[in-house]
C-alpha cells in the first residue's frame, strides 16, 4: 500500500473488510470513481423531513437483499461494514488517518475474536492465547 499502512498480518476477512471500509470513506467523501458512489446512497440523501441526531456521521442505505449473494455484493456488503464501523473512526479528518484508526480497530476485533474462540476451547488454549495478546 502507498501509505505505508500493512494489513499483511489480518485475517483474510479482516483484510477484506479493510479494502472494503477504505473504499466506502473514499465514496463518502466524493474520492472514489463514480461508478462505485452511485452502487452507494447516504441516508442524509433521502428525503425524510426527520433531521437525526447522527447526521453528521455519514451512514449508508443497506439495499434489502433476498439471498446470501445479494449479501455479499458491494452495494450491500459496504454500506452494511461502513455503518458498524464507530461514530468517531467513519468522522475521520483524512484518509490516512482513517487507515490508521481503521488498523487499530480491526486488529481489536481480531484479538478479541480470537479470544473467544479460545476461552470457549479450553484452559491450555486460553493460557497461549493470552501469551499471544499480551505480546501484541
Amino acid at each position: 500500500m502507498k501509505s505505508g499502512v500493512t494489513v499483511h498480518w489480518l485475517p483474510v476477512s479482516r483484510r477484506i473488510d479493510f479494502k472494503l471500509a477504505v473504499l466506502m470513506y473514499q465514496i463518502s467523501r466524493g474520492l472514489a470513481p463514480t461508478y462505485l458512489q452511485d452502487r452507494c446512497m447516504l441516508a442524509s440523501e433521502l428525503s425524510s423531513g426527520r433531521r437525526l441526531c447522527s447526521a453528521n456521521v455519514p451512514t449508508f442505505v443497506v439495499p434489502p437483499t433476498r439471498t446470501k449473494l445479494g449479501d455479499r455484493s458491494f452495494a450491500a456488503a459496504g454500506p452494511r461494514l461502513w455503518n458498524s464501523l464507530p461514530g468517531p473512526l467513519r468522522q475521520s479528518e483524512t484518509l490516512a488517518s482513517f487507515k490508521r484508526q481503521l488498523k487499530t480497530f480491526l486488529q481489536r476485533v481480531s484479538i478479541a475474536s480470537y479470544a473467544e474462540r479460545c476461552i470457549s476451547h479450553d484452559r491450555f488454549c486460553l493460557t497461549v492465547c493470552l501469551t499471544v495478546c499480551l505480546t501484541v
